[in-house]
């Protein structure tokens, strides 16, 4: 005797599918949620590519069997129609992906609802308002503010030098919001590399030796540390000042030192806090040439200064006030040099 088989219609096999994906959604990573939620965008955009092509073909084949005349005109009319169709649904294609591939892209650095108060209650100082910001990899962007607008807290944060009142920072896709000061150290030496503007030298190490330091505490072999060191100063120009200690250096050259010494592990994020501010004219228009030679080269800069000359020499510009953004904008004058 045969067994019958149990057919399933549409409309339940519709429902399965939907609790079993919703199901899947609330165990998988939030990560192949959402390559999945991608690709079903894809998928959707493409049958809508691909389904006035499906339309024209069966109308062409019904056409071939009018008259001559009234066809010709019907295949002209349809052909219009739905040749527009198609242009339409290219490009909105084309956008879809482009649109997908940023949305894909996570930010190397998010800030999302970010606040910093001292002293909480009648007398409470709020350093950070509710900011929220994004950079992704490759970036230059300057962040700039006055004495008081809340550029130095946020400046702290940025660098895992301190820890927020409420509101969440990303970096590098992990949450360092709510972290011990162990693990921030651990977070700032492997993601962050600092360009301070008092330099920060050792002033009995030699140059080299200064680059090593960060290095060494991150259990990088001898051999492999100096062959970064020797690296990065050469990337700087001081391929013949390597063995010199900060006082045989000028103070430009103190600086492409500590400008060395933050690439050398190849951070994922540079933190330049006024890289400028204890620099001559001539010296600092030779660290923003190295800066932007870096963002040339792929590097993901954040510049931290009150002075709009240079800020207006980064790629974008966030002003910050009163511990809020007031605004967030690209230089339209910034030129992507060779």
């Amino acid at each position: 005797m045969e067994k019958k088989k149990i057919k399933i219609g549409l409309v339940p096999k519709l429902i399965i599918a939907i609790i079993v994906g919703i199901l899947f959604g609330q165990f998988l990573p939030e990560g192949f949620c959402r390559f999945v939620v991608t690709l079903s965008g894809f998928f959707s955009t493409f049958l809508k590519f691909v389904i006035p092509l499906m339309i024209l073909a069966y109308v062409t084949m019904g056409i071939a069997d009018l008259s001559q005349g009234a066809g010709k005109l019907l295949l002209i009319t349809v052909a219009l129609a739905y040749g527009s169709t198609l242009i339409a649904g290219s490009a909105s294609y084309l956008v879809y992906f482009r649109r997908s591939s940023l949305i894909m892209e996570e930010a190397l650095v998010r800030v999302v609802d970010l606040c910093k108060v001292y002293n909480p209650g009648e007398n409470e100082v709020r350093a950070l308002d509710h900011v929220n910001l994004e950079i992704h990899k490759g970036e230059f962007v300057a962040i700039i503010g006055q004495s008081g607008s809340g550029k130095s807290t946020f400046m702290n944060m940025l660098g895992c030098l301190d820890v927020p009142t409420s509101g969440k920072y990303y970096l590098n896709g992990t949450d360092v919001s709510t972290m011990k000061d162990n693990d921030l150290s651990v977070v700032r030496n492997k993601e962050i590399g600092f360009i301070f503007q008092g330099f920060n030298l050792i002033a009995n190490l030699t140059a080299i030796e200064n680059v090593e330091l960060p290095l060494i505490y991150r259990g990088i072999d001898r051999k492999t540390r100096r062959k970064l060191a020797v690296e990065s100063l050469k990337k700087v120009g001081l391929e013949k000042r390597m063995d010199h200690k900060p006082n045989e250096m000028s103070g430009g050259q103190q600086q492409r030192v500590a400008i060395a010494r933050a690439i050398a592990a190849k951070p994922p994020v540079i933190l330049a806090d006024e890289p400028t501010g204890n620099l001559d004219s001539a010296s600092s228009r030779e660290i923003m040439e190295i800066l932007k030679g870096m963002h040339r080269s792929g590097e993901t800069l954040i510049l931290i200064t009150h002075d709009n000359g240079i800020a207006a020499q980064a790629k974008r510009v966030v002003r910050i006030m009163d511990g809020k953004i007031e605004s967030d904008m690209i230089n339209e004058e910034f030129v992507e040099e060779a």
